[in-house]
């Protein structure tokens, strides 16, 4: 079975504290795109593999890249 991992974001349109979570979702998307290429170009100097192993790799680092951003996203939900 084929599965398709999806990133979502509630923003809440402009209600709440935009300022704080825009500054969020910039900081944090950003640092995920670089930090996945840098660990896809050291893993793969050659470029990656587009295979199954590659796309369980790069989901298995989202969800760790996931699990630790949602502790600083913890308090703009209460919010």
């Amino acid at each position: 079975m084929n599965r398709l991992r999806v990133l979502t974001l509630n923003l809440w349109n402009r209600k709440g504290p935009w300022d704080a979570r825009l500054s969020l979702i910039r900081e944090g998307l950003g640092s995920w795109d670089l930090e996945l290429a840098d660990r896809i170009r050291a893993g793969w100097p050659d470029g990656p593999p587009r295979n199954q192993d590659f796309l369980a790799w790069l989901g298995r680092d989202y969800d760790r890249l996931a699990a630790r951003t949602a502790s600083s996203t913890r308090a703009l939900r209460a919010g």
